[in-house]
């Protein structure tokens, strides 16, 4: 390994989330937009109100504790389709990092030579010419300034964390789940984006800041950031984050963005057990397991007969927040691996539906049951670029 680089060594890297009641937050989809000023009227406990974007999804902060009996009150009205309590959702990441040299401009070509195991794995040949039409959206901890190559692809951003408006993916010296390490997200963001962008140079980049730098976020930031790209139309969206429990809003939100035919890529993440985390766990995700170099599982990846795709997790090589690079392990970089593949493949058919893509994963993966006896149907199929780019082009 070049000692120009930085070098982080992480077991299981992913931005995890836990669930708590939020009493005072509802989430809420309207029929139609154009009714919100007129609901937050005619209801003297809504306190305020924020909408994602344009689109149908509204926060409203209500008076009280109890969101839960506000929120089926709300359902009865009939500018309303759904309403649910709000969750806070911490994103976590388990970092044992160690070892640093000199950092280096994160620099794509020497990447992919030191992943070129892990491309040949996945069967990825590098396409002559790629389309810089085809979006990819990364909701995440944002995208750090010191990678001028990776900021060039940005075409763009916002953040949706009160503490920080800029997308800067970058320590701040936060503590925001109060477990005594600081700044445990940053960086994560960055190093989706530079894997994607080996798989598929120059693809246009929406970034969404969800995460602070200490990887904490709640499941309102998450839902705007899905709005922010979908309305920014990109094609895939990459959500390397994951809650034990289910996300509110998320069900119609998901319906919204397969109706909009945007597509997540989401990984099962890294317990160890046979268990699938949110929004991996919806069936319209696009779930992804982590595995080893000779195909088997990777000992911290989950497993459950809703996984549709696998993917390399160990050892991959990718741009790092101070402008260096890192090498980390875990789930969060199988999930991106397969974004960037679809990226590559679907730029020269772009108008593939969320139906027609998660088929052509399925029909072109490789088997690896033999591999993993003891979780045969519970990994999905391995992910081949050159299958699944010939799958989409018939």
């Amino acid at each position: 390994m070049n000692t120009h680089y930085r070098l982080l060594f992480a077991v299981a890297a992913f931005l995890t989330l836990f669930c708590q009641s939020k009493a005072r937050g509802i989430i809420v989809r309207f029929k139609d937009p154009t009714d919100i000023a007129a609901l937050v009227r005619d209801y003297p406990f809504i306190l305020d109100c924020e909408q994602a974007g344009k689109s149908p999804f509204v926060r409203l902060e209500v008076e009280g504790e109890s969101g839960q009996l506000y929120s089926q009150f709300l359902e009865s009205d009939e500018r309303i389709v759904w309403a649910e309590d709000e969750a806070l959702t911490s994103f976590r990441g388990n970092y044992s990092s160690h070892g640093s040299s000199v950092a280096a401009i994160f620099d794509r070509e020497t990447s992919a030579a030191i992943n070129k195991g892990i491309f040949k794995q996945i069967n990825f040949v590098p396409l002559a010419t790629l389309s810089s039409n085809l979006k990819v959206g990364i909701v995440d901890t944002g995208v750090s300034f010191s990678q001028p190559s990776i900021l060039d692809n940005v075409v763009a951003g916002m953040s949706f964390v009160p503490s920080s408006r800029s997308i800067n993916d970058s320590p701040r010296n936060l503590d925001t789940n109060l477990n005594g390490a600081f700044d445990e997200g940053a960086g994560h963001g960055t190093m989706v984006a530079g894997v994607i962008l080996q798989i598929a140079p120059n693809t246009p980049l929406v970034i969404a800041k969800s995460a602070d730098s200490d990887g904490v976020g709640d499941s309102w930031s998450v839902l705007q950031g899905v709005v922010f790209c979908v309305e920014n139309d990109t094609k895939i969206i990459n959500l390397s984050l994951g809650s034990r429990n289910q996300l509110a809003g998320f069900p119609g939100l998901l319906d919204w963005v397969e109706q909009s035919g945007s597509v997540i890529v989401s990984p099962i993440g890294n317990n160890a057990s046979n268990m699938t985390l949110y929004p991996a766990g919806y069936s319209n995700v696009i779930c992804v397991t982590g595995l080893m170099s000779d195909n088997t599982k990777a000992p911290f990846s989950n497993w459950n007969s809703v996984a549709r795709v696998a993917a390399p997790a160990s050892g991959v090589l990718s741009a790092w927040y101070d402008g260096g690079s890192a090498v980390w392990s875990g789930t969060s970089l199988s999930a991106p691996i397969v974004s960037g593949c679809l990226a590559a493949a679907l730029s020269s058919c772009p108008r593939r539906s969320p139906h027609e893509i998660r088929n052509a994963l399925n029909v072109s993966g490789r088997d690896i049951d033999s591999q993993n006896p003891d979780y045969s149907g519970q990994l999905g199929k391995l992910i081949d670029f050159v299958a699944l780019l010939r799958v989409l082009k018939e």
